[in-house]
């Protein structure tokens, strides 16, 4: 990857009324154990979210938000372990008019059945996690996969696409760049750009302390913009509470209960008093005052031509 252009970063970093992101875990659970994730080590509840809580959340974002709000099904847990339940969902946003659904997945339950439900239901971005172009690096990045049902499940969902002549879902298959596959980088983006998906290039995060992210190395002291996820990104883990950002997967310092709020009363309350104080180049409450995660930069993506 190329260096982090910060000073890019910090110039789209602005306080918005809604949340650029609005990111649900539909479920906490997960199959895979991965290098890069602190799931394995994940001591809060683990649950589902509820119909009644979801539905809550949709309907207050289809009538108050900007139609750029993207609704994204991500966090924790493996969202397709939920299989057509998710697609459901999906649908139903869908027909309250969110404009913008994406997905986050390990494709693992990506199956055919799946695959046809996925594109009826109107998503917009899949996201595949693969972080790998063989074996070998794959089985130590992602535990508990299956590389060749990973491979089979991506290749036939962009066939079904490409066959049907069809815009969306996008998929875009992603490669987190750590010293076990760093090397596969560019025969990654090769094989899956000639497949005919789009491919994003990102640099590992720390999740806080969680997780060894040995690029990040300026320090604390010499900080002088606001943490991205911060400022754009909305997390509702799935009991409601809001989770500040990707290091309080925990939720240890919830911002709020969107059982018993609004997304916009949380995101111009409590989350708003944070942010200004990152406008204001105060990082010193926790987990920002040991996080290096807002230095990650943006990921590069490479659509086939």
């Amino acid at each position: 990857m190329e260096k982090p252009d910060l000073k890019r970063v910090k110039k789209t970093l602005r306080l918005t009324p809604y949340p650029v992101n609005l990111i649900l875990e539909m479920a906490s659970y997960c199959n895979l154990r991965c290098l890069a994730c602190p799931y394995p080590f994940l001591e809060r509840k683990k649950g589902k979210m509820s119909d009644k809580l979801y539905k809550k959340i949709i309907n207050e974002v289809a009538e108050n938000s900007p139609a750029d709000t993207i609704v994204w099904y991500a966090f924790m847990g493996e969202p397709l372990m939920l299989k057509d339940k998710l697609t459901q969902k999906i649908k139903y946003a869908k027909a309250r008019g969110i404009k913008n659904i994406h997905l986050n997945t390990n494709a693992i339950f990506l199956d055919d059945k799946i695959a046809e439900l996925i594109i009826a239901s109107g998503l917009d971005k899949v996201i595949i996690s693969v972080d790998a172009y063989t074996e070998a690096a794959y089985s130590k990045i992602r535990r508990g996969g299956n590389f060749t049902i990973l491979k089979k499940n991506i290749i036939n969902l962009l066939d079904k696409i490409k066959v049907r002549k069809l815009t969306k879902p996008e998929v875009i298959v992603q490669f987190i760049v750590m010293d076990e596959n760093k090397n596969e980088e560019n025969k990654f983006k090769d094989f899956w750009l000639k497949k005919g998906a789009c491919v994003k290039i990102r640099r590992k995060l720390g999740w806080g302390e969680s997780i060894e992210a040995k690029d990040l190395i300026i320090p604390q002291s010499k900080r002088n913009m606001p943490c991205p996820w911060l400022m754009r990104q909305m997390v509702i883990l799935w009991d409601g509470k809001v989770a500040q950002c990707d290091a309080d997967y925990e939720g240890k310092y919830a911002a709020g209960d969107v059982s018993r709020q609004t997304v916009h009363e949380v995101w111009n309350g409590e989350l708003l008093k944070r942010k200004k104080r990152h406008l204001n180049n105060d990082f010193n409450f926790p987990p920002c005052s040991t996080c290096n995660d807002w230095q990650v930069g943006m990921s590069e993506f490479y659509r086939p031509k």
